[in-house]
C-alpha cells in the first residue's frame, strides 16, 4: 500500500470512529437489542433482489456511456466491475471508482483513462439525480426538507450541490468537446515538461473517446430513463426496511422511501469513511427521528438494517464476483502501475 493510500485510510478509520462513537451516545444497546429481536426479516429479505436488480440497471447505464467503444462489456462484465467497486469501496473508501474502471479495462482491453472517464461522468449523473431529487421534494414537500435539515434553507441545499455540480460540468465539458482545455494544457505544461504536457494530451484524448457517448441525444434520453429506473428501485429496499420494523402505528409508501433515499445519499456522497459506515446511519437516523417521530434507538436500527440491505448485499456479491474475476487472471498487484 503506498503512503498516499495509508494516510488516506488512516483519515477514514479516524472519521469512522468519531461517527461511531457519537452514533453509540445515542442509544440504548438493550433497547436496540429488544427492537432487533422484533423486526420482521421477511421484508429485508425481500427486498434483496431490487438491490441487485438496481445494480443490474445501473450497469445497462454505463454499457449505453461505452457502446461507442470496442469491445463494448458485456452485462454480466459491466455487472461484476461495478460490484467488485462497492467491495473495495467497503474496505478501502472511494477505491472502488478506480478499481472498477481497471476490472472493466482488464476484461475488454479498452483503455483505463477511457474507462474512468465514463465512471466519472456516471458519477456526475448521479450528482446531477440528486441535486433534482432534492429539487422536487423541496417543490413538492418543503416541509419535509425543513425537518430534515432544520436551520438550512431549501435554497442553501440545491446551491450547495449545484455550484460544484456546474464547475465539474463546465471543467468536463470545455476538456471533453472543445480544443479550449488541451491549448491550455499545453500552455501551462510544455515550458515545465514537454514530457509531462504530452502525457496530460495523451489523457485529454482518452477522456474525449470515452464521452463521445454523450453526444447523441437519443442516449441521453434512455440515460434518464435509466436514472429513473434506478433510484426507484434504490428507495424500494429503503420502505422495505421500514416495514420491517416493528412500528406500532405507521403506513409507508413509496413516496417515504424516496425521501430517506435523497437524505441518506446526501451523507453518503460526503462520507469519508469505508462504505459510508456511520455517517449512513447517523443520517437514516436522523431522519426517521425528525420525520416520523421515532426514538433514536428506532432511528438507528433501521440506519443498520438500510445499511446491511445496501452494503451488505453489494459487499457479498461483490465479493463473489471478485473470486470470479480472480480465476479469470484479473490480478490487483498491478492496479497502481495501470492506473
Amino acid at each position: 500500500m503506498s503512503r498516499h493510500s495509508l494516510v488516506r485510510l488512516t483519515i477514514a478509520f479516524i472519521f469512522l470512529a468519531v461517527a461511531l462513537w457519537w452514533l453509540s451516545t445515542t442509544i440504548d444497546i438493550g433497547v436496540v437489542g429488544s427492537i432487533l429481536n422484533r423486526v420482521d426479516i421477511r421484508f429485508l429479505i425481500g427486498a434483496i433482489p431490487f438491490v441487485l436488480l438496481s445494480h443490474v440497471v445501473r450497469t445497462i447505464r454505463w454499457r449505453r456511456l461505452l457502446r461507442h467503444l470496442p469491445n463494448t462489456p458485456s452485462i454480466a462484465t459491466g455487472f461484476s466491475s461495478i460490484l467488485i467497486g462497492y467491495a473495495a469501496s467497503m474496505i478501502i473508501p472511494r477505491s472502488g471508482e478506480v478499481l472498477r474502471p481497471y476490472v472493466l479495462s482488464q476484461r475488454t482491453g479498452i483503455r483505463f483513462p477511457t474507462v474512468l472517464s465514463t465512471v466519472v461522468l456516471e458519477r456526475i449523473i448521479d450528482v446531477m439525480s440528486l441535486f433534482l431529487g432534492i429539487a422536487v421534494l423541496i417543490i413538492v414537500r418543503s416541509d419535509l426538507i425543513s425537518a430534515a435539515f432544520p436551520g438550512i434553507s431549501g435554497t442553501r441545499i440545491i446551491l450547495s450541490i449545484a455550484i460544484p455540480l456546474i464547475g465539474i460540468s463546465v471543467v468536463i465539458g470545455t476538456v471533453a468537446f472543445t480544443r479550449v482545455g488541451p491549448r491550455i494544457v499545453n500552455a501551462l505544461m510544455r515550458p515545465i515538461s514537454s514530457k509531462a504536457a504530452g502525457v496530460l494530451q495523451r489523457l485529454l484524448d482518452e477522456v474525449k473517446v470515452g464521452m463521445q457517448a454523450v453526444k447523441s441525444v437519443r442516449t441521453w434520453l434512455l440515460i434518464v430513463s435509466d436514472s429513473v429506473i434506478m433510484w426507484t428501485l434504490y428507495a424500494i429496499p429503503l420502505l422495505f426496511a421500514l416495514l420491517a420494523m416493528p412500528w406500532d402505528k405507521h403506513e409507508f409508501t413509496l413516496l417515504d422511501g424516496g425521501v430517506l433515499l435523497l437524505i441518506t445519499s446526501v451523507g453518503v456522497t460526503i462520507a469519508p469513511t469505508p462504505g459510508a459506515l456511520g455517517f449512513y446511519q447517523g443520517f437514516a437516523q436522523t431522519a426517521l427521528i425528525r420525520l416520523y417521530g421515532a426514538t433514536p434507538n428506532e432511528g438507528f436500527v433501521f440506519g443498520v438494517l438500510a445499511w446491511l440491505l445496501n452494503y451488505g448485499t453489494a459487499f457479498l456479491a461483490g465479493s463473489v464476483c471478485f473470486l470470479i474475476e480472480m480465476k479469470r487472471g484479473i490480478r490487483l498487484r498491478n492496479v497502481s502501475r495501470e492506473t
